[in-house]
């Protein structure tokens, strides 16, 4: 029966490349027409070219990769190899390897960013700094 429906639909309304009772099975099937992915690197906003997507039917999922911000500190540090170094002290033998120092003070401000991605046109998306993306079309 289905085959006699699937052939009288075809015939009516199809035509010998175009199966529309094929591609009512095939949508009800699955949801999801395609899936692009991929992973923008860069510091800055970028656009990114995807293959055409329906815009109405699609979206862009997004994780971000990054942070923002900058920790800074203060101090010394110091290695040696069988000789010590010193403002006064010049060159002086020593004993063995010593590797030591100090951090303090200094400013921090070290920030969450979320960075995203955001569908622009039917081939661009937009990201405004280090993300992974995924674009999504249904049917």
């Amino acid at each position: 029966m289905i085959a006699f429906l699937k052939q009288f639909v075809n015939s009516t309304i199809g035509t010998a490349n175009q199966t529309p009772l094929d591609q009512i099975i095939e949508s009800a099937r699955s949801p999801v027409k395609s899936v692009q992915r991929g992973v923008y690197y860069g510091d800055g906003a970028a656009s990114v070219t995807i293959n055409a997507v329906n815009p109405d039917k699609t979206i862009v999922l997004s994780a971000s990769k990054g942070s923002d911000g900058y920790v800074a500190a203060r101090g010394s540090f110091e290695t040696s190899d069988g000789f010590s170094t010193g403002s006064n002290s010049g060159m002086q033998p020593g004993y063995g390897s010593r590797v030591g120092g100090s951090l303090s003070g200094g400013s921090t401000s070290l920030t969450v960013k979320v960075f995203s991605a955001r569908l622009t046109s039917a081939t661009t998306i937009t990201c405004d700094g280090p993300v992974e993306w995924q674009v999504v079309e249904f049917n």
